[in-house]
C-alpha cells in the first residue's frame, strides 16, 4: 500500500516537472543565432525597391514583407493581404489583414501600401522594379484596409508580382526621416528587425517578436559576406556558419559525408543560360551562328560534371513548373559537325573571338563552355563579376560590353512570360534580341486574362524562340544548400528566396 502511494506521488512529481519544463520552453521565445552566407554577396543598399535580384530580395525580405507570398512549392498564398480579387479588366482589389504592425509599433494600413508602390512606379525613383509594376496606372485606397490597383490595361500577373516585388514601407516614418536616414536603420513588417550593417562583413538582424504570424524561432540572424565558395564551405564544416546557399556542386560530397552538415536539395525556378548580344555588331546577329553554339554545347556533360547531376535540360528558357511551359519541344542535340557546318554557312569557318561577361559564382560553368566552344574555333575573353555588379553594369546600365552574358536568372512569377519579357522585349533594359512576331505575341499574352488563350500564346512564342535561339539553352538548376545539423525547420523554396521565420537551432 505504501509502495503504491509513493509510486503515485513520484509520478505526480515527474508530471509536474515535465509540465514546468514544457511550459518554460513555450515561454522562452526566440533563441540562438542563425549565421548565413550566400554566394550572392553584399547588397548595394537596404532599399528593397532598388533591387532586381531574387537572391538579394531573399535577404531583405527578412526585414520587409510583400502583399502576397508563396508556399515552398510555389502556390500563391496571402501575405500582408488576406484576400485579393479581379474586379474588372483593369482593376485588382486587395484587402489587408488588420492589426499588422511595423517594427516600430505603427499599424500597416492602405496608405502605406499606396505610398510604397507609388514610390516604385515613380520614374524619379529609378527603381528597377518599375518595369514589372509599370502596368499600374493609379492606386486607390477604399478604406484603411482595402486598396484598388487600376492598371493601364489588363494585367493577369499583378498578384504574382506582389510576391518578390513591392515590399511595404511605413509612409510617415519614411517621410519624417528622409530616404537616406531611413535606410540607415530601416523598418518593415518582416519577421526580423534591422540591428547593424558592418559593410564588407555582415548584416545583423534580431527577432521581431510582434510579427503578425507569431515570433520567429531564432533570436538573431546574421548574414555574413564571405568571398570564395571554399571558404564558406570550410566555415560551415567548422561550425562557424549554419546555412550556405547556392552551394557549388563540387562540394556536395564533402557535405554528405560530414555528420555535422546536411545537403538540402530543391528544384528551383532558376536556370543557367548564355545570352547572345544581337543588337550590337556581333556575329550573333546571324541566326545560324546562334544555332551553331547550341549544337556545339554538350549540355548533358555540363549537367554531369559541372552540376554533378543537379540540373535538368531545357529546350528553351521555360521550365516545367511555369505556366505556359511547352512540353513538345526537345533540347538541341550535341552535334559538332552540324555546328561547324552552320558556322561555315554563316561565313565563320575559321571561327572568331568573343567577349564574355559571366557571374563570378558561375566560373566553372563559364570556363567549361569556353572549352567546348574552342572546338568550333571560338576564342573567348572572360570578365567575371559579382551578381549585383554584373547585372547592374553589364545588363541594365550597359557599362560593360559583351558578346555573351552567362547568368542564372530566376522566375519569381511562376509564369513563362516573365523571362520571355526580360529576354525578348526590346523595351526591357536586359533584352539583347528583337523579333517583331515574338514582340506582338508576347504583348498579347501579357494583357490576356483568359488562361487557355494565354497558354496557347506562350507555347507559340516558345516555338519561335526555339528556332531563333536568342540564347544557348542550358539547364534548370536543382539548388543546393549546406545546412548545419543543428538547424531545424529549414525549407528551401522553388523561387530560391529564403524564408527564415520557422527556422530554429538546437
Amino acid at each position: 500500500m505504501i509502495n503504491q502511494k509513493m509510486k503515485k506521488i513520484f509520478e505526480i512529481i515527474l508530471l509536474s516537472g515535465a509540465l514546468v519544463f514544457w511550459t518554460a520552453g513555450l515561454e522562452a521565445g526566440p533563441m540562438g543565432t542563425l549565421i548565413i552566407a550566400d554566394a550572392t554577396g553584399e547588397p548595394a543598399s537596404l532599399d528593397p525597391h532598388m533591387h532586381y535580384s531574387t537572391q538579394i530580395s531573399g535577404m531583405l525580405r527578412q526585414i520587409y514583407d510583400s502583399l502576397l507570398e508563396r508556399d515552398p512549392d510555389g502556390k500563391l498564398i496571402p501575405g500582408l493581404v488576406e484576400s485579393w480579387q479581379w474586379l474588372d479588366k483593369t482593376t485588382w482589389q486587395f484587402k489587408l489583414r488588420k492589426g499588422i504592425k511595423f517594427q516600430n509599433g505603427d499599424e500597416c494600413v492602405a496608405k502605406d501600401v499606396k505610398f510604397s508602390i507609388e514610390r516604385i512606379i515613380n520614374p524619379e525613383t529609378k527603381s528597377p522594379q518599375m518595369r514589372d509594376l509599370g502596368s499600374i496606372d493609379r492606386i486607390e485606397t477604399i478604406d484603411q484596409y482595402i486598396i484598388n490597383f487600376i492598371t493601364k490595361g489588363p494585367d493577369p500577373l499583378l498578384p504574382s508580382k506582389f510576391v518578390a516585388l513591392g515590399n511595404i514601407l511605413p509612409e510617415e516614418v519614411f517621410k519624417r526621416r528622409g530616404e537616406t536616414e531611413f535606410f540607415k536603420n530601416p523598418i518593415g513588417t518582416g519577421p526580423f528587425k534591422f540591428v547593424k550593417w558592418e559593410k564588407g562583413k555582415e548584416i545583423i538582424l534580431e527577432a521581431n517578436e510582434g510579427y503578425f504570424r507569431g515570433s520567429p524561432k531564432v533570436k538573431e540572424v546574421v548574414f555574413k559576406f564571405i568571398y570564395g565558395e571554399e571558404n564558406r564551405i570550410k566555415m560551415l564544416l567548422n561550425g562557424n556558419l549554419d546555412i550556405v546557399t547556392n552551394v557549388m556542386p563540387q562540394y556536395t560530397l564533402d557535405l554528405k559525408k560530414d555528420p555535422r552538415t546536411k545537403l538540402v536539395k530543391k528544384s528551383s525556378l532558376q536556370f543557367a543560360d548564355a545570352v547572345f548580344n544581337t543588337v550590337d555588331n556581333t556575329p550573333f546577329i546571324n541566326k545560324k551562328v546562334r544555332q551553331a553554339f547550341n549544337y556545339a554545347t554538350d549540355v548533358d556533360k555540363l549537367i554531369k560534371y559541372v552540376q554533378k547531376g543537379n540540373g535538368r535540360r531545357l529546350a528553351t528558357f521555360t521550365m516545367p513548373e511555369e505556366f505556359g511551359y511547352n512540353p513538345t519541344l526537345k533540347p538541341y542535340s550535341f552535334d559538332l559537325e552540324k555546328a561547324k557546318s552552320l558556322l561555315s554557312e554563316a561565313g565563320y569557318s575559321n571561327g572568331f573571338e568573343i567577349k564574355i561577361l559571366a557571374l563570378e559564382h558561375l566560373r566553372i560553368l563559364a570556363l567549361s563552355l569556353v572549352k567546348q566552344w574552342e572546338k568550333i574555333g571560338v576564342k573567348s575573353e572572360i570578365d567575371f563579376r559579382s551578381r549585383d555588379e554584373g547585372i547592374k553594369l553589364g545588363l541594365i546600365e550597359k557599362k560593360i560590353s559583351w558578346d555573351i552574358f552567362i547568368g542564372d536568372p530566376t522566375d519569381p512569377l511562376f509564369d513563362a512570360s516573365h523571362q520571355m519579357t526580360i529576354h525578348l522585349d526590346p523595351k526591357h533594359p536586359v533584352c539583347r534580341f528583337h523579333n517583331d512576331q515574338i514582340v506582338k505575341l508576347l504583348y498579347e499574352s501579357n494583357i490576356t486574362m483568359d488562361g487557355k488563350k494565354r497558354l496557347n500564346l506562350l507555347i507559340k512564342i516558345q516555338e519561335i524562340v526555339y528556332e531563333e535561339a536568342p540564347i544557348v539553352f542550358l539547364y534548370q538548376n536543382i539548388n543546393l544548400y549546406g545546412v548545419s545539423a543543428k538547424v531545424l525547420g529549414f525549407a528551401p523554396y522553388v523561387d530560391t528566396m529564403l524564408r527564415l521565420y520557422d527556422v530554429s537551432k538546437k
